[in-house]
């Protein structure tokens, strides 16, 4: 069973269904202690589709390369800061 974390602060990331029915997983750490605690990830469903076929621990969070948002994970938390 895979395990995602927010590379930002180190919280899980738990799913939500929004309004629209449209699943979105979310840093806890930003949803119970704001944004002063961590900046956060908010991550569309189907972004995690491919870490479904792979096993462990992950550490997600959105990132820009070459002018483009996009979401990068892995295996160990992010120590640099913010």
């Amino acid at each position: 069973m895979n395990r995602i974390f927010c590379k930002y602060c180190g919280s899980r990331l738990r799913r939500i269904i929004n309004k629209n029915g449209s699943v979105t997983w979310i840093c806890d750490g930003l949803s119970r202690k704001g944004k002063r605690f961590c900046k956060g990830v908010r991550v569309p469903d189907d972004k995690l589709k491919p870490l479904a076929k792979m096993e462990g621990n992950y550490f997600i969070g959105k990132e820009k390369v070459n002018g483009t948002e996009g979401y990068g994970y892995s295996r160990k938390p992010d120590r640099r800061k913010h």
